[in-house]
């Protein structure tokens, strides 16, 4: 086996998360995954919530945890469950978590598959052309948000120690995720074309800090090659 998992920076939960995780893994029949103990080293590695869950067996953390894979094979199943159960509820043009076992036995398990939806499917998923319309494009705002915020609040500045994490605090990404959504961005590449002054409340210092992430750098050299 190789080394413990670290999964980069990773960002404890809140204590309601964890308890949320808690009752996720006993309504499930794991009431042994469930003790203070297990959770603790859960956490350490970086499984302290359920939407940290969906990568247990593709990172094989659950070889750290003594756990049959069997096990996390299906706690990862329900995770994504839920998670795409949640995200059907919260569509704002009304929920479609009717649809949600269709989705799944169609291979749509996961929030970013419904980016890939069509209208010549809408039949066979039971859909009409303005729901696949929807679907898509909360299903891409979903997906845009969740990889501005990790941007924001994984940015690291070694430089100040003080304030490594200067966009960590809910009070500073919150305002400049939506600001950065707005301008367009829908990926990690965009950030590395953003322009001075485009997104409304972010300095261009913040913005170079942003656009020397070595995340953002990644996207930009996979581009040009």
């Amino acid at each position: 086996m190789g080394g413990k998992s670290t999964r980069g920076e990773h960002i404890s939960h809140t204590p309601a998360e964890h308890a949320e995780l808690v009752k996720f893994l006993v309504d499930l029949g794991y009431v042994q995954y469930s003790t203070p103990e297990f959770v603790i080293k859960m956490d350490e590695l970086g499984y302290d919530s359920i939407e940290d869950l969906p990568n247990l067996t593709d990172e094989e953390a659950y070889e750290e945890l003594a756990m049959p894979e069997k096990h996390a094979e299906k706690i990862q199943e329900a995770a994504l469950k839920e998670l795409l159960r949640r995200f059907l509820v919260a569509i704002p043009e009304g929920s479609m978590e009717k649809h949600l076992e269709r989705f799944i036995e169609n291979d749509y398990d996961e929030i970013e598959d419904l980016e890939d939806l069509d209208e010549d499917e809408a039949e066979e998923l039971g859909l009409t052309a303005k729901e696949i319309e929807v679907l898509v494009h909360r299903a891409e705002l979903h997906v845009a948000r969740t990889v501005v915020t990790e941007l924001l609040r994984m940015y690291r500045d070694r430089s100040q120690p003080s304030s490594e994490f200067p966009f960590r605090d809910a009070a500073v990404y919150k305002p400049l995720l939506e600001a950065i959504i707005e301008a367009g961005v829908t990926e990690l590449e965009d950030v590395a074309h953003l322009k001075s002054g485009q997104v409304v409340g972010l300095s261009d210092a913040d913005l170079a800090k942003l656009q020397s992430d070595p995340r953002v750098l990644e996207t930009v050299n996979k581009a040009e090659l």
